[in-house]
């Protein structure tokens, strides 16, 4: 099926081509990749494993920008990633996985992994075979003899755009859960708090950021810290309701308003602008005022936290300050590098 578009400095069409037609298109080089784009194994394999499951399944791909001269050769601008590894797929060059029976990501996909896992495109069943050989990509191609109308076009769609990011790729799965409901109402509410006190940048705020350290900082305070990984499992478990729900934010609540008393001028002298310092000194203070409502004096925490970050950053002099400094190194992530880090502010407060 095509389609043209008007109106355009160049003549664009819309059209459509089966895999196995793209395919042969490369193969005799009527298609090729042009000098500017990056290179083609750019694609590490969990993404080539994604794409063999969306072409398995018949999932929906990207539109393929191209550029068509007139004596009929087509460079790929935008794309070659699906385009090459659908190519990869069918010449048996990509192996689908087979994890173990008892991992979550065998259980996420059972049918799948037990029908493919470990077998590669000739061990399909036939009928599996043509459905990924007819699979449909869609093209925009523009139809000119100019090299530099592909090159600049490719340079604007990497550059206008940007990648979607975790928090964004959240929002698209999980925005009817409780949980994510209850952080993102209050990541409006301590947007600014986030912004003014140095944490956040109101362009990692305009991609949901706020909404990330939200959710981590309510997961940390109900159940510890956990590694960043764990996230996706809350999602699951906090679906319809979010535990102790009211107790958990009222303890956020007391615990950045603690935050704001020892820093009254905002974080950025400190170094708990930043994120993963953040995140520990949430920790250490949940952690205090669960075992006593009694905290020490705002200003004496404040010169006691400020002159260890110091030594953390600038010598580590101070004791614990060079755990603290190994546990950065090793995994800002990590749980236990997280509670190590939180242990060692904690007994600072």
């Amino acid at each position: 099926m095509t389609t043209s578009i008007t109106g355009l400095k160049n003549p664009q069409e819309l059209l459509v081509r089966q895999l196995d037609k793209v395919v042969s298109l490369l193969d005799s080089g009527k298609m090729s990749i042009p000098i500017f784009q990056r290179k083609a194994e750019a694609w590490v394999s969990k993404q080539e494993q994604e794409l063999a499951y969306s072409f398995i399944n018949g999932l929906r791909l990207p539109v393929i920008d191209t550029q068509r001269f007139n004596d009929g050769s087509i460079y790929i601008d935008d794309g070659q990633q699906r385009i090459m590894n659908g190519r990869k797929l069918i010449k048996g060059k990509i192996k689908i996985d087979k994890p173990k029976p008892s991992t979550k990501k065998y259980k996420d996909r059972k049918e799948y992994f037990s029908k493919y896992g470990g077998k590669r495109f000739f061990a399909f069943p036939k009928e599996v075979q043509k459905k990924i050989k007819d699979y449909p990509i869609s093209f925009a191609e523009e139809i000119s003899d100019d090299e530099n109308d592909g090159r600049d076009y490719y340079v604007r769609s990497n550059t206008l755009g940007s990648k979607i990011n975790r928090p964004e790729i959240n929002k698209a799965y999980y925005n009817d859960t409780a949980f994510w409901k209850l952080a993102n109402n209050l990541s409006k509410k301590y947007r600014s708090f986030y912004f003014n006190y140095g944490v956040l940048t109101e362009t990692k705020i305009g991609r949901s950021e706020d909404h990330l350290l939200t959710e981590e900082c309510l997961v940390l305070i109900q159940d510890g810290a956990q590694s960043s990984g764990k996230l996706k499992a809350y999602y699951e478990q906090w679906k319809n309701q979010v535990p102790n729900k009211n107790d958990t934010v009222q303890e956020l609540e007391k615990t950045f308003a603690y935050i704001k008393k020892v820093f009254p001028k905002g974080l950025a002298g400190s170094r708990f602008n930043n994120v993963n310092n953040f995140y520990a000194l949430v920790g250490a203070i949940s952690a205090k005022l669960k075992t006593t409502n009694k905290l020490k004096n705002a200003k004496t925490v404040n010169k006691t936290l400020t002159r260890f970050m110091s030594s953390v950053f600038n010598g580590r002099t101070e004791k614990q300050a060079k755990n603290y400094w190994e546990t950065l190194q090793e995994g800002t992530k990590n749980k236990a590098h997280r509670k190590d880090r939180i242990r060692i502010l904690c007994a600072k407060i």
